[in-house]
C-alpha cells in the first residue's frame, strides 16, 4: 500500500507542477503544423495527472481496508483508462496554423 500510496502522491506532485509551471515541454507530440494552447494544455495534463494520482490513492486505500493487500492489476487498468481519457483529450488544445476562431464578415457578391 505505500508503494502505490507514494505513487499516487507522486503523480499529484507532478501534475500540479505541470499545470502550475506549465510543463507541457516535457511531453511529446508537439507538431510545427499545429498551433497549442499551451496554457490550456498544461491544465488539462496537469489535472489529469492529479486525479489519476487521487484515484489509486483512494482505491489502494480501500484494497487495504476490504483485502488487507493491494492488487497491481487495479491500479494499472486505473493508470491505462485514465491516461487514454488524457491523451484523447489533448487534441482538443491543438489547430491548425492560422486558423481562427473568428468569423469572416465578408459579404458574398
Amino acid at each position: 500500500m505505500i508503494v502505490t500510496v507514494t505513487a499516487g502522491l507522486f503523480l499529484m506532485v507532478i501534475g500540479a507542477l505541470i499545470w502550475k509551471f506549465r510543463l507541457i515541454r516535457l511531453f511529446g507530440g508537439k507538431r510545427a503544423d499545429k498551433e497549442t494552447d499551451e496554457a490550456g494544455l498544461a491544465k488539462w495534463i496537469g489535472f489529469n495527472l492529479i486525479i489519476i494520482g487521487i484515484v489509486i490513492s483512494i482505491f489502494a486505500a480501500v484494497q487495504m481496508q476490504i483485502f488487507h493487500t493491494t492488487y497491481m492489476l487495479v491500479d494499472f487498468t486505473i493508470i491505462i483508462i485514465l491516461s487514454t481519457r488524457m491523451a484523447m483529450g489533448t487534441a482538443k488544445f491543438h489547430k491548425p496554423k492560422g486558423s481562427s476562431k473568428k468569423k469572416s464578415n465578408k459579404v458574398k457578391k
